[in-house]
C-alpha cells in the first residue's frame, strides 16, 4: 500500500534511495563522496541519517519504492510508541494513550510517515533524547539529542533552544555533575554535525532560503514576525495546512478540526497549572516555529515537524481534563459520544481524502507512472539509438538511476554519458531523431503519434512514448 499512496515517487525520494543503493554497493554516494556526513541531493545538502537507514532497507528488500518508504513508516511507528512512554512519564497513562492515538491518526505525522523525507527521523530521536533525560539516563539522552543534528536541519537551532529551556525549568531538580557529563557527551556526539554546518556545505540550503539573504527588501524582523505568527494561524493548523501538495492534503490542516477546542483547553490548563511539565510544553510551543520562521517560506509543514507530537499532547490533555470534568454527571455520556463522533468523523474525512482523492490530485507532484514508462523503454531501448526524457519532470535523470538500478560505479565515473539516455526540452523540439524514443508529458509533442501511452489511475494521460 505504501507503494500506491502517495501515487508515484518524487525525485527527492528517489535521490535518497539511490544514494543508499550507491553506498551499499560502493561505500560512496552518487557524487563519489565516501560515507558522507552530508548527502548532496540536487542543489542542496541533506543530513545523512535517513539515507543510512535506507541502506539497510535496500539491502534487505532491494532498490524499490517499498524498501524506500518502509524506513519512514518504521520511524513513524516508533515515534508513536516512544511518545506514549514519554507522555506517560510526564503526565499519566490515560493522557499517554490518548496522545498516542491522536499521533497515530495525525495528518501531519501520517503525511511524513509515508514519504522519503529526512524530516521524519527528527521526532523519534528528539523524543528518545527527552524520554531518557527524564529517566536520568543522561548519556543515552545526549546521544538521542545529538542524533537529531544528523536527522533534519532545524534540529541545529531548535534542540539547543529547547535544552536551554529544559535546563532552566528543571534547574532545581537536576544535578550539575550530571548535566556536565550530559553536555560533554552531547558536544562529542554532535561535533561532526556542527563542523559540517559551520565549515562545510551544511549552511548552503539555509543561505539560499534565509530571510537574511541578499535581495530581501523587508526588514528581517518583520519577515520573521510574520512567518512566526503564521504558524499559529487557523489556516495553517486547522484549515488548509501547507500549500505544497507533497506536504499536506487539500482542505486539511496540519491538525484536525476536532483538535481546536482541546488544544485550547490544554493551553489554558498549561498556563493555569504551571508545573514544570506544563512550563516545558509551553516553551516547546513558543519555540517550535523559530527555525522555520528564519526562512522565506511560510506555512511549511516540513520545517515545523518539531511540533510533533506537541499538539497531540495538548489535545490529549484537553480531552482528558474535559472527560474528568463531566465524569459522573448526567452529560458525561453525551459529551463522550460527541467527542468520539467528532474524532471518527474528522478522521474518516481525512482517510477518504488521503486514500481516494489525494492520489488523483497529487500524482503530478510525485511523477506517477514514470516508473512504468521507464520499464517499457528499458525493454525496447536496444532498438533505438537514443532515449530522451523531458525536462518537464523534476530531475528526470534520478528516475533513470532509480528505476533501472543503474550501476553506481558507472554513474560515479561517467554519469549518463555512456548511455542512450539524454535529458532535453522535448516540448521545444522540432527536428526529432527518427531512431530515438522520447518520454514526453501529456502536453508535449501532442501533434505526433505515440508508440505507447501510460495513463494515470483515472484514465488521464501521464506519459507518451514517441
Amino acid at each position: 500500500m505504501i507503494e500506491q499512496v502517495p501515487y508515484g515517487f518524487y525525485a527527492d525520494e528517489a535521490s535518497s534511495a539511490y544514494d543508499a543503493y550507491s553506498v551499499l554497493l560502493t561505500g560512496s554516494d552518487r557524487y563519489r563522496e565516501t560515507f558522507p556526513l552530508l548527502f548532496r541531493s540536487f542543489d542542496d545538502y541533506i543530513p545523512p541519517l535517513l539515507n543510512y537507514f535506507e541502506v539497510v532497507s535496500v539491502f534487505l528488500f532491494g532498490l524499490n519504492v517499498f524498501a524506500a518508504r518502509l524506513v519512514p513508516v518504521l520511524f513513524g511507528l516508533f515515534t508513536v510508541i516512544v511518545s506514549f512512554f514519554l507522555v506517560k512519564k510526564l503526565f499519566n497513562e490515560n493522557v499517554a494513550l490518548i496522545a498516542a492515538l491522536f499521533l497515530t491518526i495525525s495528518p501531519w505525522h501520517l503525511q511524513y510517515s509515508r514519504i522519503v523525507f529526512p524530516a521524519i527521523t527528527f521526532p523519534l530521536l528528539f523524543l528518545l533524547g527527552l524520554y531518557f533525560f527524564f529517566k536520568e539516563r543522561y548519556v543515552i539522552s545526549a546521544f538521542g539529542f545529538a542524533l537529531t543534528f544528523y536527522s533534519y536541519a532545524i534540529a541545529k537551532l531548535f534542540v539547543p533552544l529547547f535544552l536551554v529551556g529544559l535546563f532552566f525549568i528543571y534547574r532545581k531538580d537536576i544535578l550539575k555533575k550530571s548535566m556536565l557529563s550530559f553536555l560533554i557527551f552531547l558536544f562529542v556526539f554532535s561535533l561532526p554535525a556542527v563542523y559540517t554546518t559551520v565549515f562545510d556545505e551544511g549552511q548552503q540550503r539555509f543561505s539560499d532560503l534565509s530571510i537574511f539573504r541578499e535581495g530581501e527588501t523587508e526588514s528581517f524582523v518583520i519577515l520573521f514576525f510574520n512567518n512566526y505568527i503564521s504558524y499559529f494561524s487557523l489556516d495553517f493548523l486547522f484549515l488548509n495546512g501547507d500549500s505544497n501538495v507533497r506536504h499536506s492534503l487539500r482542505d486539511v490542516g496540519q491538525l484536525y478540526w476536532f483538535d481546536l477546542p482541546f488544544v485550547l483547553i490544554g493551553l489554558i490548563l498549561f498556563l493555569w497549572r504551571r508545573t514544570n511539565t506544563h512550563k516545558l510544553m509551553l516553551w516547546w510551543l513558543i519555540i517550535y516555529p523559530v527555525a522555520a520562521s528564519l526562512t522565506i517560506a511560510t506555512g511549511h509543514a516540513t520545517r515545523t515537524i518539531n511540533a510533533i507530537p506537541l499538539f497531540q499532547i495538548m489535545s490529549a490533555y484537553g480531552v482528558y481534563w474535559l472527560y474528568g470534568f463531566v465524569k459522573g454527571k448526567k452529560l458525561s455520556r453525551i459529551v463522550l459520544s460527541m467527542i468520539i463522533i467528532l474524532i471518527v468523523g474528522n478522521f474518516s474525512f481525512y482517510a477518504y481524502n488521503y486514500f481516494i482523492e489525494y492520489p488523483n490530485y497529487s500524482r503530478d507532484a510525485f511523477e506517477a507512472e514514470i516508473g512504468n514508462a521507464l520499464a517499457y523503454v528499458k525493454s525496447v531501448k536496444d532498438n533505438y539509438d537514443e532515449i530522451d526524457l523531458t525536462y518537464a519532470m523534476d530531475q528526470p535523470y534520478i528516475y533513470v538511476l532509480f528505476y533501472n538500478q543503474f550501476d553506481p560505479i558507472e554513474y560515479q565515473l561517467h554519469g549518463l554519458d555512456n548511455t542512450k539516455y539524454k535529458i532535453d526540452y522535448i516540448g521545444t523540439l522540432y527536428d526529432l531523431d527518427k531512431n530515438a524514443l522520447y518520454i514526453a508529458k501529456s502536453f508535449e509533442l501532442k501533434d505526433l503519434e505515440e508508440k505507447k501511452v501510460f495513463y494515470y489511475n483515472d484514465g488521464q494521460v501521464a506519459f507518451r512514448i514517441i
